[in-house]
């Protein structure tokens, strides 16, 4: 609508139109009085945004009607939306045009439809988000009345259930062998709140819902049903569940591991592991084995009540790196077993043991057995470290024999601290090779080298299981035999420098060639003679019969007295 359409009505009646002027000015909405030209003759305050859009020429549709108006001479209405001018919210409004031909005017009334339209679709939403709520935090809402018998659920239904199979049913009915009566009041109490409850779904397996319950009361007090919603929280509480079961598996296993940490002994770790697996895990027993040279299992640790460890080993042949646990019945025992492991080889197994009267492993025990195995693992071949450089610091690396430190220092003491207290006797042999140098001149340290092995291997066919030999350094041995007396420790001398005798083959060509000369004193133990002073005495015999005649061996005499050849 352009200027000439707002121009002056010219002829109207001043006083007809103070009067329309004053009614409009009190109108409460939106009322504007128009000539037939277009033109705006006064208005109430809030049609001043749409007086502002028809001179703008932006409420096309408004200025539509006015035209159909002008020309019919007839009312129109009509809703039209539009954006004000600055603003962002849409406009609706049902627009009413009265003409007065007579006057040449006509009134626009408008009604704004924005607000109740805004008001509906907002309760129409709110509607459809309390729908969609209810249904995405809850797994079903349900309604009962004041009999006890649902008559409501929601049309999913819940826990594998259909919701008509819950409908006029009571809920102690309904999950009769599904939940316990005394966990179904909680769809009945008079007071609400929240109750967690253990329940059986349609296959039967466990299911925790959190039942949330609204009591109807009447103004009297009665209780007249009630209303509420459940929500499944199974996977959350077997989430806790499983956590809290990790939680205390790894509480035990740090309480074991650090037992066994704790132990200063590396060899005494698998007596200390054994004792503390069975007690954590409430075992009547446990046996830890060791797996040595690939040769097969044998027994390092055990605790409490075990079965023949003979019958369990056939089972633990079977084992494999990828095997993680087993469990077997031996006859009035309930057995679980795991391999140890380092670095993907099997080095050794642990068994637990309980009665079959006693209850069954569980998988939470089975985990953490194999936890504790996983350990174990470790510490086996740290014991296999310790017992190698241990075996390394007390023998002689050419013969695999003892070395002076460990014959001297450690093994004949603890065997003379035993015969303090048995009262026998026991000789202390010295050998030492004759004419061992004249070879290694000629044939090389590798033939010198050769011999000494050759020693080794005639004493230890010429010598009892438990005697003691070592090598001393160079060509010179040493022998201890627990319960000798000077009288059969002859015997044994003669068949050492018999077998001794095939050395010669070794010096080939060389006069006189190779030989043993043997030094041998008796140890008494009510003598009081200390080691130093037996050693001196073995000694001095060996060196007076290289001295004398080699290829020979010599008795020393008891303290205090002279040598004795024979």
């Amino acid at each position: 609508m352009g200027d000439n359409a707002l121009s002056k009505a010219g002829d109207m009646n001043d006083n007809s139109l103070l009067s329309e002027e004053s009614l409009i000015a009190a109108h409460p909405g939106i009322a504007i009085a128009f000539n037939f030209k277009g033109k705006v003759l006064f208005l109430s305050p809030k049609a001043r945004d749409l007086r502002d859009e028809l001179a703008s020429g932006e409420a096309k549709d408004v200025q539509q009607l006015i035209k159909e108006v002008i020309k019919k001479k007839k009312t129109v209405t009509g809703t039209v939306s539009f954006v004000y001018t600055g603003k962002q919210a849409e406009s609706t409004l049902e627009i009413t045009l009265i003409p007065f031909p007579e006057r040449e005017t006509f009134l626009l009334f408008a009604h704004d439809l924005s607000l109740d339209r805004n008001l509906r679709n907002a309760l129409v939403d709110s509607r459809q988000r309390y729908k969609d709520l209810v249904e995405i935090s809850s797994d079903f809402a349900w309604e009962i009345d004041e009999t006890g018998h649902f008559i409501f659920v929601s049309p999913r239904g819940a826990l594998g259930f259909r919701a008509g199979d819950f409908i006029n049913q009571k809920p102690a009915d309904f999950y009769l062998n599904h939940i316990e009566p005394e966990e179904a009041e909680a769809f009945i109490s008079p007071k609400s709140g929240q109750r967690e409850v253990w329940v059986k779904s349609a296959n039967r397996t466990p299911a925790c819902i959190v039942v949330s319950n609204l009591p109807m009361i009447t103004q009297e007090g009665t209780w007249i049903g009630a209303r509420g919603v459940c929500r499944d929280v199974t996977e959350d509480r077997l989430r806790d569940s499983a956590l809290e079961r990790a939680y205390q598996r790894e509480k035990l296993l740090n309480q074991i591991v650090t037992v066994i940490r704790d132990e200063v002994e590396p060899l005494n770790m698998l007596n200390v592991a054994a004792s503390a697996t069975a007690k954590g895990l409430e075992g009547v027993g446990c046996r830890i084995y060791r797996h040595f040279n690939y040769c097969g299992f044998d027994t390092a640790a055990e605790y409490g009540e075990c079965d023949d460890p003979v019958i369990l080993e056939n089972t633990l042949t079977t084992f494999s790196a990828d095997h993680e646990s087993e469990e077997v019945e031996l006859g009035s025992m309930r057995v679980l077993a795991a391999p140890t492991q380092y670095n993907g080889e099997i080095n050794g197994a642990i068994a637990l043991f309980r009665n079959v009267s006693d209850t069954l492993w569980t998988d939470d025990e089975k985990l953490l057995l194999i936890d504790i195995a996983n350990q174990l693992g470790i510490a086996n071949e740290q014991i296999a470290n310790h017992e190698h450089i241990l075996k390394l610091s007390r023998t002689d690396s050419l013969t695999g024999l003892l070395n002076r430190r460990a014959f001297f220092e450690e093994d004949v003491p603890r065997r003379i601290r035993r015969l303090e207290f048995s009262k026998e006797h026991a000789a202390l042999i010295y050998i030492d090779l004759d004419n061992f140098k004249a070879v290694n001149d000629e044939f090389g340290h590798q033939r010198g080298d050769d011999v000494l092995i050759a020693l080794r291997d005639l004493l230890l066919e010429t010598t009892r299981p438990g005697d003691a030999i070592a090598r001393l350094g160079g060509d010179e041995f040493a022998v201890w035999m627990d319960g000798m007396s000077e009288k059969n420790v002859k015997p044994r001398v003669d068949k050492i420098l018999e077998a001794g005798r095939t050395l010669k083959k070794l010096s080939e060509h060389q006069k006189p060639g190779l030989g043993m000369s043997i030094g041998v004193a008796i140890y008494d133990a009510n003598s009081g003679e200390t080691l130093d002073q037996l050693i001196a005495r073995a000694d001095g015999a060996m060196y007076e019969v290289k001295k004398n005649e080699k290829g020979n061996f010599a008795i020393a005499q008891s303290p205090g007295t002279t040598l004795s050849e024979v």
